[in-house]
């Protein structure tokens, strides 16, 4: 009985676990350009001054805020938005480098497994589509599907 409860346990574990590593395929693209915005923002704050031009008069001639602390502020919320992002990126830009070497290498699965992910998270292809341009059933397109899924997994080390 504790094994099956072990399992049962372990396929929900695994179902989050696969539908993490989904939602982060399906969010790259959009979370590449997520990044390079912020990081643009993170480099203008940096360089500019923490007391440029602060004007009194709008406090109603009381004491402001620290500029300071509000630009530290703004600065660690950057970077905090930042390493997020980097947590669901970085780990699909590696499997995408070791997908692409293996590819180079004519390994099919690899290939497989490469336009399956630029057809299906990255173009948004339909399954039919999909199975349809890559001349495979849905059947087998679904079982790549699950292999790549795994694939990402352990590279979030889910």
């Amino acid at each position: 009985m504790e094994t099956r409860e072990r399992s049962v346990e372990s396929g929900v574990d695994d179902r989050e676990a696969s539908r993490r590593a989904e939602e982060c395929l399906y969010g790259y693209r959009l979370n590449l350009s997520r990044l390079r915005t912020l990081r643009g923002r993170l480099g203008l704050l940096e360089a500019s001054p923490s007391n440029r031009g602060v004007s009194y008069e709008r406090y109603g001639g009381g004491v402001p805020g620290d500029p300071v602390a509000k630009r530290m502020e703004r600065i660690d919320r950057l970077e905090r938005q930042i390493a997020e992002l980097e947590s669901r990126t970085e780990p699909i830009t590696r499997m995408l480098e070791d997908l692409r070497e293996d590819y180079g290498l004519e390994s099919s699965r690899s290939r497989e497994l490469f336009q399956l992910l630029e057809l299906r998270y990255f173009a948004g292809g339909t399954w039919p589509e999909i199975a349809v341009k890559l001349g495979v059933s849905e059947t087998a397109l679904k079982r790549r599907r699950r292999h790549l899924l795994r694939l990402a997994m352990d590279y979030f080390c889910l």
